[in-house]
């Protein structure tokens, strides 16, 4: 079951092409999701809240920019561990720096961020400044998932790893 519901970039802009000649909601999140806990578990269900289809596109290990160390499961791992995950029906590793290549590609009609990266898309300087602007291109809405709790990686990390050792 996990890997049926892991696809390359191009499957996955296949299937996204038919799904919309369905009139199917895509939904598309993206980001490095290490050391999955109950931040991304929140999201994904809120993703699925809007639409019919939760793509999740993962950030490749050579991208990731964390801090040393990270990160700390690698991209194999992580894609898994999401394709596991009842909320999400397609997983795929991205092989870009930033998502604003695969936003062009799949052409979601919602692009689901935690609600930490709200007021950054107003910047395009950054990346999600840039995916903003690419997701106004294809005609995609962006949505800010409510956190439940402060939950990031570099926390846990930082804290339990760090000062447990």
């Amino acid at each position: 079951m996990i890997h049926k519901k892991i696809k390359s970039l191009d499957e996955l802009a296949h299937i996204c092409e038919k799904l919309r000649a369905k009139n199917k909601i895509i939904i598309h999140c993206h980001g490095t999701f290490d050391l999955l806990h109950p931040g991304h578990i929140n999201l994904f269900e809120q993703a699925r809240s809007l639409g019919d289809i939760v793509i999740v596109t993962v950030t490749p290990d050579i991208h990731v920019r964390k801090g040393p160390g990270r990160p700390v499961y690698k991209e194999e791992i992580r894609v898994k561990s999401i394709a596991a995950l009842i909320y999400v029906d397609f997983v795929s590793l991205d092989r870009n720096p930033e998502a604003h290549e695969i936003i062009r590609l799949l052409k979601p009609h919602i692009y689901v961020k935690s609600e930490e990266f709200a007021g950054k898309e107003k910047d395009p300087s950054l990346p999600m400044g840039r995916e903003k602007k690419t997701l106004d291109e294809v005609g995609a809405r962006l949505h800010f998932a409510k956190e439940i709790l402060p939950f990031h990686s570099s926390h846990i990390i930082k804290n339990y790893f760090t000062n447990n050792n």
